[in-house]
């Protein structure tokens, strides 16, 4: 239990495989080098932003992934062994952290940025950082989560962690954090 609240919250899960998370405003220089789960997350601190206002996209970053850009890096694995070489470009936003990286150069974020992976608990441990960091100042929580091709299941949520009175317990999935706001 910590004392933090969630004050908004934004949402993406795809119906189906093939949908798409819609357009955030964005430089003409990345979309065509963005993942899936990539563009689903700055969709989702768009419309947060949106809601509770642009100074969320100056605040410290948590962004939490289990598998981070997994899809790509299958992918440059297998362009690997097919090929024996694999694209520098498409390496350079296949790391875990790449949403969030790109996130800071889209917002020109210069604030402190957390990445962290916990297996089963990544979302938990997401949230615990976020709560203890959110101590002195509100902070953006991300999760974003894609298994193992980007055709499968893609979930991203961006949150607005504050400090406040009242102990919660730490969610475990993204419904239970949903239910905080």
């Amino acid at each position: 239990m910590l004392p933090y609240r969630v004050r908004h919250a934004e949402v993406w899960q795809p119906m189906n495989a093939a949908e798409r998370p819609p357009m955030a405003p964005l430089p003409k220089t990345l979309p065509r080098r963005m993942s899936r789960l990539s563009r689903a997350v700055l969709s989702c601190v768009s419309r947060l932003a949106a809601v509770v206002g642009g100074e969320v996209l100056q605040y410290p970053v948590v962004y939490a992934s289990r598998y981070g850009e997994i899809a790509r890096t299958l992918n440059l694995l297998d362009e690997y062994e097919q090929y024996g070489e694999m694209s520098p470009a498409g390496f350079s936003v296949s790391v875990h952290n790449a949403p969030a990286t790109l996130l800071s150069l889209v917002t020109g974020n210069c604030e402190n940025s957390t990445t962290l992976a916990a297996g089963e608990d990544t979302l938990r441990m997401g949230m615990l950082e976020a709560a203890l960091r959110c101590a002195g100042a509100p902070c953006l929580f991300v999760y974003g989560d894609e298994q193992q091709r980007e055709q499968e299941a893609v979930s991203v949520v961006a949150a607005v962690i504050e400090s406040d009175s009242v102990l919660r317990p730490l969610p475990c999935t993204v419904n239970e954090l949903l239910q905080q706001i």
